[in-house]
């Protein structure tokens, strides 16, 4: 998305004049990209105070506060669950869907917005990741039964996914701005993140970490897409107020 400050004779990249902004899907995708963080890190905080034994964000992956059942935890061999297991898989479709509407909202708000269908597919792979994810725990349940390689590809899908759209809104910004900046640097940390934790994995002293580096860009992003969605909308709230004085 471009910058606030853009030209008023024509739009540039997703950010337009004002008066060209169509301000209900706007405010929508505002709010929903305030609120989606806040509940993504909420339920994750919440969730991981039930955790037994103790959880850990450095060694310790997202998944595993969504398996509600007893599971051996593969690093040390002890068993573990998550009680507020369910709450976690609920949170991971709610926030799938979220992203998605947030998203179309978004390409809504402006006028031909640009690589429209690239993001929206992006936000569409990212939905059916988290969708998968809140499907199929990574319990010892869904391992036995076959279905763990379908977990796999809805993390690989929510992450790749949702870095690409954060990397692609900044691609489609024609002037550079914080939004613009936010959206590459989000999306390149996120996915390079992706990257190193798949090559690490269990291997390493710190795989929590590596993952979050990947999942919380995608948070960051929304963030400061919010943040610059309100500036257009105050943007034009000023120039509607500016043509009711020169009416008067």
């Amino acid at each position: 998305m471009a910058s606030t400050g853009s030209s008023p004779n024509k739009p540039t990249g997703d950010a337009a004049p004002a008066s060209a902004l169509n301000t209900l899907p706007a405010v929508f995708a505002c709010i929903i990209y305030f609120v989606t963080p806040a509940l993504y890190f909420g339920t994750e905080f919440y969730v991981s105070q039930e955790h037994s034994p103790s959880y850990s964000y450095k060694e310790h992956y997202t998944s595993q506060l969504a398996v509600s059942e007893e599971y051996v935890d593969k690093k040390t061999g002890r068993l573990a669950v998550s009680p507020r297991g369910n709450l976690m898989n609920l949170m991971f479709f709610s926030h799938g869907l979220l992203f998605l509407l947030g998203q179309r909202l978004l390409l809504s708000s402006f006028k031909a917005p640009k690589l429209a269908k690239a993001r929206t597919i992006a936000a569409v792979g990212y939905m059916i990741g988290t969708t998968l994810l809140a499907a199929i725990p990574a319990g010892d349940k869904e391992e036995e039964a076959g279905l763990a390689p379908f977990h796999i590809l809805g993390a690989v899908l929510a992450i790749g996914s949702g870095n690409v759209t954060a990397l692609l809104a900044g691609i489609a910004a024609e002037r550079w701005s914080l939004h613009k900046v936010v959206s590459l640097v989000s999306g390149i940390i996120g996915l390079v993140s992706f990257v190193a934790f798949v090559a690490v994995g269990e291997k390493g002293p710190t795989p929590g970490l590596y993952q979050r580096a990947s999942i919380y860009p995608i948070e960051v992003w929304m963030f400061f897409t919010a943040d610059m969605l309100m500036g257009e909308i105050s943007k034009f709230m000023k120039e509607m107020d500016q043509e009711i004085i020169k009416q008067e």
